[in-house]
């Protein structure tokens, strides 16, 4: 074999073998728990299970963010962006906590379970009891966590009530990306279905088009190994019609590949989610996009949900054949509109009438343009922000309205924190 060409195939071949990652295997109870056996908690009464706790060398940092969702219960901390999601549950009257931690920067992972004290508390909730945390004495979480086994004792103390506002945090890719092995995988229903319980008020996804014009959640043009199994799901997406990709491809934990529309079904019905921002790849799905976005907003209303469905516009191309789109549209209806977010200048949301400006943050706080447009009604979202320094750049210097992460616990984590510290920003002008 000429040396040129076996140094080639040598490359590709560790490419490959360097593609082809193992997934993190989350430990699990030896015994499947004792939450499995437990009575479940109403909804809305886990919901009302939040606020901010203390702990000491637990690995979580202070203060840590105890969030309730209809699912169970989350705690978010700073340190290593450390995180659990614990599902809940009533043995007699005692409400038990268990499930995974996690610290998202090193990956280290173990089990942990927990009980809800004092016992009078916890008895009200098992009962169906209407109760608020802060009347009572006392309130903690105590168990055990670890590794390999529950060897290590928590302890997390009850400081205050979580800060309320219609701030929000908005989960990248449908709640984390694949390569962060949070448990689902990107662009999946099965992301969207937990991205509450990392805090995500909303969530941005990617859309991009089929052979036959369907419109599917997808980040890149091609299938690769990156973020899909399947010996026969390689090449571009354009290349596929939607039968295909449902025959040939799943995503990386074994997901199907969803629709726009199922996509959006799931966050409907399923969901308390309160935006989707849909990034459009491609000025070809631009269209559709602008149907499905006018008739899930529609649903939602008719289903009484507080959803706004809106387009994304990242590059120059999209946004131009937006425009068109648009101009086309008013022209037979002066009164056109659909929620849309620009991620260029802040003429360009002006300009097709968009209520949201999406610029990255690496351009840094940008107080006088957020101003401005706050002025004329526009609200703005930074992206894609996943360091503590950097997302505390953006609260304390100016006020968006929203901020876009891959880890949306831990923006959630910062923006409790600051408000409990009084550092949020304000602007002196006001």
């Amino acid at each position: 074999m000429n040396s040129k060409v076996l140094i080639v195939a040598l490359l590709v071949g560790f490419t490959l073998a360097c593609d082809t990652r193992p997934l993190t295997e989350f430990p699990e109870f030896p015994d499947g728990g004792i939450v499995k056996d437990a009575r479940p908690i109403p909804p809305e009464s886990l919901q009302k299970i939040d606020g901010l706790l203390e702990a000491e060398n637990l690995g979580f940092g202070f203060p840590v963010v105890m969030h309730g969702t209809r699912f169970g219960v989350s705690l978010f901390g700073d340190v290593n962006s450390a995180y659990a999601r614990l599902d809940a549950g009533c043995l007699d009257n005692r409400l038990i906590m268990e499930g995974i931690s996690r610290q998202a920067t090193n990956t280290t992972t173990g089990l942990i379970r927990l009980e809800l004290l004092p016992t009078e508390l916890a008895t009200a909730i098992c009962n169906g009891e209407n109760f608020e945390l802060e009347a009572y004495e006392d309130v903690r979480l105590v168990g055990k966590f670890g590794e390999e086994s529950l060897d290590q004792r928590a302890d997390f103390s009850y400081v205050a009530p979580l800060f309320e506002s219609d701030f929000q945090i908005l989960s990248h890719r449908g709640g984390c990306r694949t390569i962060d092995e949070c448990g689902y995988s990107e662009n999946s229903v099965e992301n969207l279905l937990n991205a509450e319980k990392f805090g995500a008020t909303g969530t941005e996804v990617d859309i991009i088009i089929t052979k036959d014009g369907v419109p599917i959640l997808y980040h890149d043009a091609a299938f690769t190994s990156r973020l899909v199994q399947g010996s026969h799901c390689v090449g571009a997406v354009a290349d596929y019609t939607y039968e295909q990709i449902q025959g040939v491809c799943r995503l990386e934990y074994g997901e199907a590949i969803p629709t726009l529309e199922g996509a959006l079904e799931a966050v409907v019905y399923d969901t308390q989610l309160q935006r989707v921002w849909l990034d459009t790849k491609t000025p070809d799905v631009v269209d559709v996009a602008i149907d499905t976005s006018i008739r899930f907003n529609e649903i939602a209303q008719q289903e009484g949900r507080n959803l706004v469905v809106g387009l994304g516009l990242p590059t120059e191309s999209v946004y131009e054949e937006f425009q068109k789109r648009l101009k086309q549209r008013r022209a037979e209806d002066p009164d056109f509109d659909v929620p849309c977010l620009v991620e260029l200048e802040p003429d360009q949301v002006r300009d097709v009438d968009c209520n949201i400006w999406g610029p990255r943050f690496t351009l840094g706080p940008q107080q006088k343009n957020i101003r401005d447009l706050e002025d004329d009604g526009i609200g703005t979202y930074y992206w894609t922000v996943n360091r503590q320094q950097d997302i505390d750049v953006m609260l304390t210097e100016s006020a968006p309205r929203g901020i876009l992460s891959d880890r949306v616990h831990l923006v959630m984590q910062r923006y409790q924190a600051l408000a409990y510290e009084g550092r949020l920003y304000a602007d002196d002008e006001e």
